[in-house]
């Protein structure tokens, strides 16, 4: 049959189509080509990553399905961890490299989760334990394998062995954990000079760096060859143990000391030396146990040891063992510097209760210091005649000849080591007669003399003054003497008597019936002790007959009962009067009255204390703020980068979670700030309120929505009990308030309801908040309302918040005339009550009315 649309054709037009038909050829020929070279090429590659994949690289590169099971197992994998694809391909599933309840176990299933559900690859580090049992440090890339529909059907992972790079990172890390213990324990041996805070803080730092459920410090007294427990730091429980004193060579710590040498055991529990004291490290979880001796030059001054529950490597030994020194430079030196101050302070002490005058001066006659008996005797002050020639005070000392040649006594070197009646010189101007002893004192050197001085130590007189001028004049002051002395006593306001030996009183002055409301005809002929110290007359006379013995008794402080009843505080000093053959005839006893003067003292201590404290709240308020304020900032800045990264955003259901988390941080951040800047209004009396009239329902329920979906979260109901009433007062404060107590409840129940009620009582509007919560102790209640007061302040508390906000409520309460209280037990919830006048009250602070 001819085709008839053929013939309809004309021959240029066939022509054409034939052209079209040969060059439409040619492209097929050359796509051909095209596609035989692609080809090739794509087998090129997948023979290179055959050959990557069967290499015997350093680098595991393995394949699961999304069961685990493994479908490939590469080279490096085998070289790495010991299996070969044989024994794994096809047999085992991956989780046999991570053993059940290990952290890397749960890392490789999260892991897995994630590239199921987002379908893209992590990195991440993890433990795999070789087939020989070896575990080393893997730093992991895993991606999802696809199918050719696109959809995830295993895991590619590729992994490097990082064992030797971890273990630098952790020996790096052991170098400044060391350094920074180090730096701490010098800081505390450089920071005090007391013995026992160098070892409380040093204990603390052992317990701190080194996870010690206890530390001790042991101090070595060679005398009596014991060592006992000077400082412990750890849990209350622990510390509170009672530790007996030990002989040297005693148990593990007196053996050590002994020998001088450090012990150190990784299984303290099993040690059969360690034995008394296994039942509590099993339960604190004791892993290593660390002693050493503490010596220098040669000598043992204690010893301390250490119970950790972190295994000590020997890194660490080798920093307690340095440590170890350098607390025995501390004890020697706070030893040391306990002993001068000891033997400053007996020095000044004698110098200042001497009776005797006390003068130094030099070989030129120049004073260098007088003692205040001296100051008494010649009424100068020590500041008006130091620097100044002793002929100042004693005229006829020295001779002029002896002045002009530069050498003082030169030629009465007689007067030395003698006792030797002189003629003091008073500053008014007055003579009078003084007994002088004159001592020499060749004074030690403190360095050696630079050879450019060789001249010989200083020399220093030491001059001992009595006046005598009572003595001198002693006949004709005995007969006044009586007189002259009961003039004195009746006008003292000390208290004096006269008692015999055994205690029978024989005169007393108005001031000791002023004191006592005993007449002296009810206290002369009577026992004193046993009069005015019934209760402790035994105790109180033995301690006096102790004091004098040693000499005149000063300012002794006694409890004494007047005849109402009331107990007095009296310093009490004691003058001993002996016969000629030394034989005691009469003690006086001077007292004053300082109970008031103990108030004060107590007062002041209180305050003190008082004080002490506030700084610590200020402190601990500091630390909780930087906390709370650095929370929400390290949410929004962490979240922050991912937003940025315009070619590589998350997706939409991300981005509105770290928008959410973001606008939850945000809020958190204004709280904070808002509850800052109210308490700073509230302590500079800024703060003011703008009073309306509202509806209390209406705002108690705006409240209640806003906190409806926290409380659902914890399955919490709010039951609301509210009259439907009016009152007159700032708005926002009272939302603050409620809103403020609110939280707290919902932050502190974990299960229960919380109730919110609001009934009119006479004239005010009392709200109250009532929770099953956790509850309050009565030692929290009674601080609760305070400024920077949590009831839990500890650093791992778990509920966030700044110790304001019940501060602040308080503050508003009161602003608007009201009170509030709380009622609370523990275990058994809290309920928060506060009253508002329904209209403003003169108390009222800073008012602004709007009208109704």
């Amino acid at each position: 049959m001819i085709n008839t649309k053929l013939q309809s054709k004309t021959k240029g037009e066939l022509l054409e189509e034939i052209e079209a038909l040969r060059r439409e050829l040619s492209q097929w020929k050359l796509k051909a080509v095209d596609w035989k070279l692609k080809e090739e090429e794509l087998c090129q590659k997948k023979v290179a990553l055959q050959n990557i994949l069967e290499s015997p690289s350093a680098v595991s590169i393995l394949g699961t399905d999304f069961d685990g099971n493994i479908i490939f197992w590469n080279k490096g994998a085998e070289n790495m961890l010991g299996y070969t694809a044989e024994e794994m391909v096809g047999k085992e599933k991956i989780f046999k490299l991570y053993p059940d309840g290990g952290d890397s176990r749960k890392i490789i299933e999260e892991v897995h989760q994630h590239i199921l559900k987002k379908k893209k690859g992590m990195t991440c580090e993890v433990e795999e334990f070789t087939k020989d049992g070896q575990k080393l440090w893997v730093q992991l890339t895993l991606s999802p394998r696809f199918n050719e529909a696109g959809k995830v059907i295993g895991i590619l992972g590729v992994g490097e062995n990082i064992t030797e790079r971890k273990k630098a990172e952790e020996a790096l890390a052991e170098r400044v954990f060391l350094g920074e213990f180090g730096a701490e324990i010098g800081a505390a041996l450089a920071g005090s000079t007391s013995l026992h805070e160098v070892l409380d803080q040093c204990a603390e730092s052992f317990k701190n760096f080194f996870d010690a459920a206890l530390a001790r410090i042991w101090i070595f007294y060679p005398h009596d060859e014991m060592l006992e427990v000077h400082a412990s730091a750890g849990s209350k429980e622990l510390t509170a143990l009672p530790v007996d004193s030990i002989s040297l060579g005693e148990g593990v710590v007196g053996n050590l000391s002994k020998k001088r040498k450090p012990y150190i055991t990784h299984t303290p529990c099993e040690d059969p030396a360690l034995q008394n004291e296994k039942k509590w490290m099993e339960k604190a979880g004791v892993c290593s146990y660390y002693a050493h001796p503490l010596i220098i030059n040669n000598q043992l001054l204690g010893a301390f040891e250490l119970f950790s529950r972190n295994p000590l490597t020997e890194t660490m030994q080798y920093g307690l063992s340095t440590a170890a020194g350098e607390i025995s430079l501390g004890i020697d030196r706070a030893r040391n510097f306990d002993a001068l101050q000891y033997s400053e302070e007996q020095i000044r002490s004698i110098l200042t209760n001497a009776l005797e005058g006390i003068i130094t001066f030099d070989k030129y006659g120049s004073i260098t210091s007088v003692n205040p008996a001296a100051e008494s005797i010649y009424g100068y002050q020590s500041e008006s005649v130091v620097g100044k020639n002793i002929r100042l005070l004693i005229p006829n000392l020295c001779r002029e000849s002896d002045l002009r040649k530069g050498s003082f006594l030169t030629s009465q070197r007689n007067l030395i080591g003698k006792i030797t009646e002189m003629t003091g010189e008073h500053k008014s101007g007055a003579l009078f007669p003084i007994d002088l002893s004159i001592s020499e004192i060749q004074m030690p050197e403190r360095r050696r003399t630079p050879r450019s001085d060789q001249s010989p130590r200083p020399i220093l007189y030491l001059g001992m003054v009595r006046d005598i001028t009572q003595r001198k004049r002693f006949e004709e002051a005995l007969r006044n003497e009586r007189d002259y002395s009961a003039r004195i006593i009746e006008r003292t306001p000390a208290l004096v008597v006269g008692l015999s030996p055994d205690g029978i009183t024989r005169f007393t002055n108005p001031a000791v019936e002023k004191t006592t409301g005993y007449s002296s005809n009810e206290l002369i002929g009577k026992n004193w002790w046993n009069t005015l110290f019934p209760e402790k007359s035994d105790k109180q006379v033995e301690q006096l007959r102790q004091l004098k013995s040693r000499g005149p008794v000063r300012n002794v402080e006694l409890e004494l009962f007047t005849r109402s009843g009331e107990t007095r505080v009296v310093t009490w000093s004691n003058i001993h009067r002996f016969d000629e053959n030394g034989k005691l005839v009469e003690t006086i006893g001077f007292g004053t009255d300082i109970t008031e003067q103990k108030k004060v003292e107590q007062n002041l201590k209180l305050a003190a204390k008082k004080a002490e404290e506030s700084s610590r709240l200020k402190s601990g308020f500091l630390s909780v703020i930087s906390h709370e304020l650095r929370t929400p900032l390290t949410v929004m800045l962490g979240n922050t980068p991912l937003l940025t990264q315009g070619h590589e955003l998350p997706d939409q259901d991300e981005i509105a979670s770290i928008a959410q988390d973001i606008e939850n941080s945000g809020k958190h951040l204004l709280a904070l700030i808002d509850d800052l800047l109210d308490f700073s209004k509230i302590e500079a009396n800024k703060m003011e309120l703008y009073l309306e009239w509202f509806s209390v329902k209406k705002l108690v329920e705006d409240v209640v929505s806003g906190y409806q979906v926290i409380a659902k979260q914890k399955g919490l109901p709010i039951v609301l009990e509210i009259d439907d009433i009016e009152i007159c007062a700032d708005k926002i404060r009272i939302k603050q308030i409620i809103f403020n107590l609110l939280s707290n409840a919902v932050k502190f129940t974990d299960q229960g309801r919380i109730e919110i009620k609001v009934a009119r009582e006479d004239s005010q509007a009392v709200f109250s908040v009532h929770d099953t919560g956790m509850g309050l102790s009565q030692d929290d209640i009674s601080v609760i309302f305070d400024l920077f007061r949590q009831v839990d302040e500890s650093p791992t508390r778990a509920a966030s918040g700044t110790g304001l906000g019940l501060a602040i409520a308080k503050k508003l309460v009161e602003m608007h005339g009201g009170q509030i209280s709380v009622e609370s037990a523990l275990g058994k919830g809290s309920l928060f009550t506060f009253s508002i006048p329904l209209e403003p009250q003169s108390g009222a602070k800073n008012e602004h009315h709007t009208g109704r």
